[in-house]
């Protein structure tokens, strides 16, 4: 992914997700062609990925890398837009390369000496990026033995459940000050925050287990993480449509004006049969019977911390 650092270079970072081992160039613009002709160079060194996740950068979203995942046979998946935390081992290896060139600038040291010892330092399960990629470590200017530079097979097995147990403790901490979200269905209303408002929406698609895409009532589709969508127990966009709202209004008032059964209507018209001489001469007006209005029955709302909120209740006078 290309990211800009603070004196305004910038690079791109492409990780990988098993070994956490990690390329990073320096580029001189930020256009689809010059991000794929980096990615290209990855892939002849280390092979062709089936996955490759990115951002929602213009450079991503664009026909000429449709066409070069297209061409070299992998899947593209982008992470949920305003939530950066979905695609967070990439976000975290840009802040590591920013701090890897901030220190190498202070210090004055060359700053693709500094990723390379970087990835030969051994992470919490004892095993450096390197070794995990390559099953050996990198020669650098450190001084190492023979021995030390020789080929050591990893163990999948065991390496694989280091991962996993990193990534459990992770989810524990996160975990202790946070809920986990009711996943959404189709059709459900929703709001989503544009430009500081929140608009009511409904979703029409689930991409990932927290990333939908929703549609406003102006016809437009976003997506975006669970996280970011408030469900909202307010009517469908069909039911907000102001012609819609009219049109059931004019429906439910012609019943309503004529509310009278047959019998009612026949034994009617026998009176009046029978008393024609006593009739007035101008028609009465109709009755009009308004129906009632009927109060929608509120339910209590759990808030994202857990705290329950009942509905305020109106006494009518």
């Amino acid at each position: 992914m290309p990211h800009e650092v603070p004196e305004g270079q910038d690079f791109v970072a492409i990780v990988d997700y098993y070994s956490r081992y990690f390329e990073i160039y320096s580029i001189r613009n930020t256009l689809a062609a010059t991000v794929i002709h980096y990615m290209k160079l990855t892939f002849s060194h280390h092979g062709i990925p089936e996955k490759l996740i990115s951002d929602n950068g213009p450079q991503y979203a664009s026909d000429e890398f449709a066409k070069f995942s297209k061409q070299y046979g992998f899947v593209h998946a982008t992470s949920s837009p305003t939530h950066s935390q979905s695609n967070g081992l990439p976000e975290k290896t840009v802040q590591t390369a920013k701090h890897i060139l901030a220190k190498c600038k202070s210090d004055h040291k060359d700053l693709y000496l500094g990723i390379l010892e970087y990835l030969n330092t051994p992470l919490e399960g004892d095993t450096s990026p390197a070794r995990a990629l390559m099953s050996r470590r990198l020669h650098s200017i450190i001084p190492s033995t023979h021995g030390q530079l020789q080929p050591k097979l990893v163990h999948h097995k065991q390496y694989r459940n280091w991962l996993v147990r990193s990534r459990e403790k992770q989810a524990t901490y996160y975990s202790r000050q946070s809920s986990p979200l009711k996943p959404l269905e189709k059709g459900e209303t929703v709001r989503i925050k544009k430009q500081g408002i929140w608009v009511p929406s409904t979703v029409t698609n689930q991409i990932d287990p927290r990333s939908y895409t929703v549609q406003t009532t102006d016809g437009r589709e976003y997506r975006r993480n669970r996280r970011d969508l408030l469900k909202s127990r307010e009517a469908t966009l069909q039911e907000l449509d102001p012609l819609n709202v009219l049109s059931r209004q004019h429906r439910s008032a012609i019943p309503l004006a004529n509310q009278r059964t047959p019998s009612a209507q026949s034994s009617s018209l026998m009176a009046n049969s029978s008393n024609m001489g006593n009739l007035p001469t101008h028609s009465p007006k109709p009755e009009t019977i308004t129906a009632p209005i009927a109060t929608p029955k509120l339910e209590p709302h759990v808030t994202r911390s857990g705290r329950v909120v009942k509905p305020r209740t109106i006494l009518s006078m």
